[in-house]
């Protein structure tokens, strides 16, 4: 294979994958690398289980060949008890030593010294050892993908490796197989821009949560700005951007039973605290997210101590004699009902709840033939469908909470919502 082949044609380890009923594979493991073989760890068992895991997913691949991850960022951002970046990073140089693989290792990058994207083959001493192994992952059809009931009193606190995953993973590779496959993304003013192209989406996933949905390699077009993103292009078309109007104040009032009573769930703490500037609404938008993100109050306000841009925004606050503590204060008297929710770090188990809709959502408007990419509780979309779309997200939503909530332009709707508190 060509260096130059794109690196969206294997697919990513996965490492959620079941590797419980591979007894021959664990067993050949363990007699390669004994303890004794695995030095300078804390757990040689950890570091067998992850070359479990590669060797799993290499059996289970498409040609025999899988792609791998060198990023810090990627593998601790999965944050499950044992999937770590020092034993993943251990048991890939002990594979890759032993020649148990063929390896090619990832295009450069300024973020991944060691590259991204690199590669995993299935060669002949790989054969010797695991090749007689029999196979259970089975095709994945649409009639197989089910939804798993998230009851009442689980608050969405799941395990990492729990068949909610299972089951929310089959249907991220169905997406990509039948979806966003199908995609390419270009820009209108950028000629080759690095955070466009292949879509090849996964969901990651932290111990109470999140799964919201992120490009598997390289840079994405979930991290460039707002304006940029106004110029892309699904298979050269034009796109849009639609989002749910404050999705998380609306969920955490889901959550006791209510609907928001407002319209805009950030104009009436601005009102409370007599703001009239468009750079302190801002700055009390961001005060919010804040709190919403937070563990505790004093998480949220040693948060603002962190960045100079953090530590000027509570300047700016002053010097119209507003602090911190004024911003929590307003947002909880207007918001009563769901104060109990604020700086106890609820956002990870919205998030989770967001992404659960989202992925309803790129379903529907798959059936439907509308191309569309996720992002966090907005989705980017060809020009043309939006009241598709936004009857879509809005149904979708409805279905999950039984709760109204309205789908709007992202970022069309200042002029209004500046009307509205003059």
């Amino acid at each position: 294979m060509k260096m130059n082949d794109t690196i969206y044609e294997q697919k990513m380890y996965n490492p959620y994958i079941k590797i419980e009923r591979y007894v021959e594979v664990r067993d050949a493991v363990n007699k390669l690398y004994p303890d004794t073989r695995i030095l300078n760890t804390k757990s040689p068992k950890r570091v067998r289980r992850h070359i479990i895991m590669y060797v799993v997913n290499i059996l289970t691949s498409d040609g025999g060949v899988i792609a791998v991850s060198r990023s810090n960022s990627y593998i601790t951002g999965l944050k499950s008890k044992w999937h770590s970046y020092r034993y993943a990073d251990k048991a890939l140089d002990l594979m890759i030593e032993d020649e148990i693989v063929d390896y090619q290792e990832g295009q450069n990058s300024i973020a991944f010294v060691k590259g991204f994207a690199s590669r995993l083959y299935r060669n002949s001493k790989f054969d010797k050892h695991f090749g007689k192994q029999e196979t259970y992952q089975p095709e994945i059809n649409e009639e197989e993908i089910s939804d798993v009931d998230l009851s009442d009193d689980s608050n969405i606190l799941l395990a990492i490796g729990s068949h909610y995953i299972e089951s929310t993973e089959r249907k991220v590779k169905y997406l990509n197989d039948n979806y966003f496959n199908k995609m390419y993304l270009t820009h209108t003013t950028i000629e080759k821009p690095i955070f466009l192209g292949n879509v090849k989406l996964t969901r990651i996933y932290k111990q109470d949560g999140c799964g919201r949905f992120f490009q598997k390699f390289g840079t994405s077009y979930q991290t460039i700005t707002k304006e940029t993103r106004q110029g892309v292009l699904i298979n050269d078309k034009e796109t849009a951007e639609m989002d749910y109007s404050g999705m998380h104040i609306n969920l955490l009032y889901n959550r006791v039973g209510l609907s928001s009573p407002f319209s805009d769930n950030y104009i009436p703490v601005i009102r409370e605290l007599g703001v009239q500037t468009d750079e302190l609404r801002k700055i009390i938008k961001h005060c919010i997210f804040v709190m919403i993100n937070a563990k505790s109050y004093k998480s949220y306000v040693v948060s603002f101590n962190k960045k100079e841009s953090k530590r000027a925004m509570v300047k700016s606050l002053r010097s119209a004699e507003i602090g911190l503590k004024d911003v929590y204060e307003a947002f909880c008297k207007v918001h009563e009902p769901i104060a109990q929710f604020i700086n106890t770090n609820a956002s990870i188990g919205l998030m989770l709840e967001e992404s659960n809709i989202m992925q309803n959502v790129l379903f529907e408007l798959m059936k439907r033939d509308i191309n569309a990419i996720p992002l966090h509780d907005s989705v980017i979309f060809e020009k043309g469908n939006d009241e598709v779309v936004k009857s879509v997200m809005e149904s979708e939503y409805f279905k999950q909470t039984g709760f109204k909530i309205n789908a709007e332009y992202k970022n069309t709707n200042t002029s209004i919502r500046n009307t509205i508190l003059e």
